[in-house]
């Protein structure tokens, strides 16, 4: 087997972590100094196994090595950063409660303001039929077709305390003039509460004409002819 060069035995010697102290002289054999080379590298190798070191700060980066030299800063810089979004987060929950807080107060105060009763006078029409708030086609329609058709078919009249009722027949030609005769109505006699109902059992149709005080009186007399 052929012996390495000197060259060669040099770096093996440097690549193991020897140094150059123990590398053999260029152009030297190994013959001639085997055992002293020996012997410096068996110490070397003794002195790394004891003795290996630790890694200088320097090679560090700069955060590793402020973690190196002092780890409690890293652990007291969280610590802070925590406390300030809970801080963050209390006062944002402390703003929260009072806006709901200043709504509630002020709930009350509006539903109160809404829920008063106008203080303006209710609107009373004057017991008169104003044949003017129809149209001369609704006018005509409503005084010589629709009334003088529904009074050839009524069957009965009864009295109530505060006005009439009227029976007539419950077909469909009628409510579709009782409708339309209603509709109309209540825009020239604006003081009139109308109200149209079915009996049950297939019984009659019945119109309601009722109202404030001397509704009674102003229903008997306009509508004499109804009234026989």
């Amino acid at each position: 087997m052929l012996a390495a060069s000197p060259q060669a035995e040099k770096a093996r010697s440097s690549h193991s972590g020897v140094g150059h102290s123990c590398a053999l002289a260029a152009g030297e054999s190994r013959s001639a100094h085997s055992n002293e080379w020996q012997t410096c590298v068996t110490q070397t190798h003794e002195r790394h196994r004891k003795s290996p070191g630790q890694l200088p700060l320097e090679k560090l980066t700069t955060s590793d090595a402020k973690r190196h030299e002092n780890p409690s800063n890293f652990s007291r810089k969280i610590s802070f950063d925590l406390k300030l979004a809970l801080s963050r987060s209390v006062e944002n929950m402390k703003n929260i409660f009072q806006f709901i807080t200043a709504i509630a107060a002020v709930t009350p105060m509006v539903i109160w303001a809404t829920s008063e009763p106008s203080s303006q006078p209710e609107h009373v029409s004057s017991f008169a039929c104003n044949a003017l708030a129809l149209s001369p086609e609704a006018r005509k329609r409503h005084f010589e077709e629709v009334a003088p058709a529904l009074l050839k078919v009524k069957k009965s009249t009864r009295e109530l305390p505060d006005g009439y009722e009227f029976e007539f027949p419950a077909n469909k030609e009628t409510y579709q003039l009782l409708t339309e005769w209603a509709f109309q109505e209540r825009l020239c006699c604006p003081f009139l509460d109308i109200d149209m109902r079915f009996d049950r059992e297939g019984g009659p149709l019945w119109l309601l004409l009722t109202g404030r005080p001397g509704t009674k009186e102003f229903i008997k007399e306009e509508f004499a002819r109804a009234m026989q």
